[in-house]
Formats: C-alpha cells, structure tokens, sequence
C-alpha cells in the first residue's frame, strides 16, 4: 500500500518497523563496549549489560529532573528576570546525580523513592562531601470496613435461618442420639453466622486512599532528618468534590516533649508558634492524626465525604539545607523548588496542602494564580 514505506515489512499480519539510525548507532556502540569490557574474562557480559542498564536508568531520572524545572510547572522562575534563581539551580544540577529510584504501581497502590546526591562546591557551606535528598511518595488504597446489624425484616437472613438452620425438635431426636442433635444444630449456626458475617462484611466494605509524601535530608552520609512531611486521607479512591479540611497533627518524631515548635509566616520568616506540646500529645514512634472537628474520627471516615490532610516543615531542617546547599531563597522559594522535584503524584493537590499548612490562607490566592497558569 502506498502508506508504507520501504523500511515497512509484514511479519504474521502485524506491522514492524526496522530499526532507525539512531536505534543502530545505539545497539553498535553498546555491543562494541561490551566486547571491550569482557575481552580479558574479567567480566561477564551480563554483568556489564546490567551496569548499562542502571547507570542508564539514573542518567534518565537526573535528566527528568532537568526538563521537569525547564518547564517550570510551579513557576519558580516566573519573575526571575535577572535570572538569579535559575543561576543558583543550574550551579546544583551540574553538581546533582540521581544514585537510585524506583517505582511500584499495582492495584490501589503506588509507591516513588528516589534519592538525589548533590556533590559539594565553593558555594556550600559546611559540607565535607554532599548532601542527600530523600523523596518518598507512597499511596495507599484502604480498606474500610463496617459491620452492622441487620434487622429480623431482612429477607436474606431471615430466609436463610429458615432454609438453613434447623434447631430439631423433640420428637427429631427421639431417633437419634441428643449430642449427636446438638452438635448438627452448632455447626448449622455456625454456618449461618458466618455467612450473615459475610455478607455484611461485602455489602459495608467502603474503599479510601492514605497520600503520604516525605522529604529527608542528610549530610555528608550521616543520619536522615525529615525536612518535609505531608499526609492526606481521602475517604474514596479519587480527590473529593468537596473542599479538603485541615487535620491537627499529634505527632512528629522531631519534636521534644513540651517544646514548642515554629511556624514560618507568609514572608517566610519564623515566627513562635503559641501552642505547647504536652506530655499526652507528643508521639515519637507513630504519627497519629486528628481531626480538628472530632476526638475521634475512626467511627466517621466511612461516612464523611471530605478529604484531610496535614503538612509539616521543620524550620531547623529547612535553615540547613539553605545553609549547605548555598542557595539565597526564602522559605517560599525552598519551598517551590523542593516541590518541583518530579517525585510524587498531582492527583490530589499536595503542594496547596502544605502551603496552607505552613503559610495559612494567605497564600491561598498565590495557589490560585500558580494553577490558573497551567
């Protein structure tokens, strides 16, 4: 037909294409750098095809770094006309490398870990060797179960007791043995039991979603600190329609018990906090959420249509990361090139989360600005 082309050939009524020029010159040059590194038997040649294969996999994660900030989808540069800020980042990403990643996605699941190396320069301060981004994106299909009790007009259990479970009478056991009676009845219940358990358990089984997107930091190979934490629970699998609701954190595994912890204000500075931990309220093992609407929202996530969220910052970690990377941005700005990174999912609006978080509503109409761009 007059729409193939001479590189076009049919095999078994499926359409395949010969390889292009660069697919050639890509599959020599690889064939050529094995027969080199396998010449003297000192490796093996899927030993050096596996290297290729990882050191090619983290070449493509740094350079989805660099276009992910060359788009610039939360507008970092957008009044850098001096272009201060795109000097300071380009001076990072020459020092920058992706030293792993990998990402799972299955049925009501997906979890991104990525962790990023940037190698010291003159800039940094502080620093013998590098420091390391931790990324950490992980979200959670949940399943929420109630069980209730059906009422005696309920035809499904009703005809089932009746059809099923037959407790004898006394003139049934008068030919048989009376344990013998007793233990039919038990097993007989105990089917019906389980099928009631069952069914309600099918009928009441609601589906939410736990987001979680973590952000450590570490120096020179030592011990990782968080720098940014963000947690939503959504009652469904998808955002709901309805406007998110704050969560009052309980926890936070930095925080030391009766310690007050800071807050940045809108321009960026830190400011105290008046609220105190007590004793009863501080966590170190285990983040438990709150709602600020209810003691207890156990009992109300099946029912509730509104998603939550809470995010955390710690204002220690945030001043070390300017500090050693050498980068002159307010918070506002750490802020947006952190979230620039490509490590997480924008199904529900994580980045607007922790803004308010940290910011408050002041800076609800900068969001606003931000996605009315995109």
């Amino acid at each position: 037909p007059p729409s193939l082309t001479k590189n076009t050939r049919f095999i078994n009524a499926v359409t395949i294409r010969m390889p292009s020029a660069l697919t050639k010159s890509v599959q020599g040059a690889l064939a050529q750098f094995v027969k080199q590194q396998t010449c003297d038997d000192q490796n093996l040649p899927i030993d050096v095809l596996r290297t290729i294969r990882d050191e090619t996999e983290k070449m493509m994660e740094r350079q989805r770094i660099c276009d992910t900030f060359d788009a610039d989808p939360l507008h970092l540069f957008e009044d850098d006309d001096d272009n201060l800020i795109r000097n300071q980042v380009n001076r990072l990403f020459v020092q920058t490398r992706v030293l792993s990643f990998s990402r799972t996605d299955t049925k009501g699941y997906t979890s991104i870990e990525s962790v990023v190396e940037i190698q010291r320069d003159s800039s940094m301060k502080n620093v013998n060797d590098s420091i390391r981004l931790t990324f950490s994106f992980e979200r959670n299909q949940i399943r929420r179960q109630q069980y209730t009790v059906r009422s005696s007009s309920d035809n499904v259990h009703q005809n089932f007791k009746e059809d099923k479970l037959d407790v004898g009478s006394d003139s049934d056991c008068n030919n048989c043995h009376k344990d013998e009676c007793d233990a039919s009845n038990d097993r007989k219940r105990k089917r019906s039991n389980e099928f009631q358990n069952k069914h309600d358990q099918c009928v009441n089984d609601t589906f939410g979603t736990d987001v979680t997107y973590r952000i450590d930091l570490s120096k020179d190979h030592s011990k990782k600190e968080r720098l940014i934490d963000i947690y939503v629970q959504a009652p469904g699998i998808s955002p709901s329609i309805n406007t998110a609701v704050f969560l009052e954190e309980d926890i936070v595994g930095q925080e030391e018990e009766g310690e007050s912890f800071d807050e940045f204000d809108a321009n960026g500075d830190l400011m105290k906090s008046t609220r105190e931990r007590s004793n009863s309220e501080v966590k170190h093992e285990h983040k438990v959420i709150k709602s600020k609407d209810s003691a207890d929202d156990t009992c109300n996530d099946c029912n509730d249509d509104t998603d939550k969220y809470a995010a955390f910052v710690d204002p220690d970690v945030m001043q070390n990361f300017l500090q050693w990377t050498g980068l002159e941005f307010d918070v506002q700005n750490a802020l947006f090139f952190l979230m620039t990174f490509p490590y997480y999912e924008h199904e529900w609006d994580i980045f607007g989360f922790l803004l308010s978080c940290v910011f408050g509503d002041e800076d609800e109409e900068s969001m606003e600005t931000v996605h009315d761009g995109d």
